[in-house]
């Protein structure tokens, strides 16, 4: 009888969070109908994940709790949305679905932290994440559509002992564009998702390249070579020919690699980050004559961009004293504040709709 009572109390629990974390989902499905965005507010050491309404200047939590919660990156259907937490004490991957059933997914195998990228496949069914395997950094594949199941969801899809680093997908999900040092400097390979075979579009031995990010017809990939010497973004086809540079930014002292250019969805254009005298500034580059155009914002450090297609401008995650969002469209006018001025906030994510 004491088995049965505690039973049905464990049961009475789950089915209780379960509620509760639906709730939650719920709330947010019908929240903020307009172009919105979730980016990170940082204060006093605690990080939350904040929901905006660009179009009412609305705002509400994701979730308010003493624990950090960053890196929100919304589905490219607009249904689910990922992020780390360290509600637990430990970091990990949590993937909340606004689809029924409602809820929230946690990935207790991964070994993530507050800035670990994570990357969703086109069609919205996987989520690509870079994880540290005790040698070097790999990634994992996650099937959102289903629990974790040991060395089944997620699983690992490098072994190497070398670093591999997160590109982008092809637009058919096929394929994803990583940077990997497998075979000594770090070269851009499409790996392909049904056999696992990894194919190296650049083989340069002597030139470290990173962050290949593919066209949106797929035909061309763009990537940064060597940020610790003469600082380039380069194009190269997806069947691996015509290497070609795209604009050459000479000597950069040191140079961010995490931030990927960003395609327009015509492909004619990329907006990127690179060094300035004294700063880092976002540039829009004309495809393919390379000519570039830096957007001056108030900013001294740029970091992070997000494309608003439907208003032809960018959100910039820049520095100014704190850490702010600001908008500024693609012909460097226009541009203003999103986020106030006393509490950090950045690394933003559309939510599509």
């Amino acid at each position: 009888m004491e088995i049965a009572r505690l039973t049905a109390r464990l049961l009475a629990l789950l089915a209780l969070a379960f509620i509760l974390v639906s709730v939650g989902s719920s709330a947010l499905a019908r929240a903020l109908p307009g172009e919105s965005i979730v980016y990170s507010e940082i204060q006093a050491g605690n990080s939350e994940l904040v929901i905006r309404d660009l179009t009412r200047d609305a705002r509400m939590m994701v979730e308010s709790s003493p624990s950090t919660e960053a890196n929100g990156t919304w589905s490219p259907d607009g249904r689910r949305l990922a992020y780390v937490s360290s509600r637990t004490g430990l970091f990990k991957l949590y993937v909340l679905s606004l689809d029924p059933p409602r809820g929230t997914l946690a990935y207790d195998s991964l070994l993530v932290n507050s800035s670990t990228d994570l990357l969703w496949s086109p069609d919205s069914a996987f989520l690509a994440v870079e994880v540290f395997n005790g040698r070097a950094m790999q990634i994992a594949l996650v099937d959102v559509s289903r629990p974790e199941i040991t060395l089944l969801n997620p699983r690992v899809i490098t072994a190497t002992d070398e670093d591999n680093f997160l590109g982008s997908w092809s637009p058919d999900s096929g394929v994803l564009y990583i940077s990997s040092g497998r075979e000594g400097s770090m070269d851009i390979y499409a790996l392909d998702l049904a056999t696992g075979e990894a194919d190296n579009l650049t083989k340069t031995p002597r030139v470290n390249e990173f962050t290949p990010v593919a066209s949106p017809d797929g035909g061309t990939i763009a990537f940064y070579r060597d940020p610790q010497g003469d600082f380039a973004v380069q194009l190269v086809d997806a069947d691996g020919r015509n290497l070609r540079m795209l604009s050459d930014f000479g000597s950069a002292v040191s140079m961010t690699v995490q931030n990927p250019p960003v395609w327009s969805a015509d492909g004619a254009r990329l907006v990127m980050l690179a060094p300035a005298p004294m700063r880092f500034d976002a540039y829009v580059i004309e495809v393919p004559d390379g000519k570039a155009a830096r957007l001056n914002l108030n900013g001294v450090f740029d970091d992070e961009v997000v494309w608003l297609a439907a208003r032809d401008e960018i959100i910039v995650m820049s520095f100014d004293g704190i850490w702010a969002l600001y908008a500024i469209a693609l012909d460097g006018s226009g541009s203003y504040r999103i986020t106030g001025t006393s509490v950090d906030a950045g690394y933003a994510s559309l939510w599509p709709r």
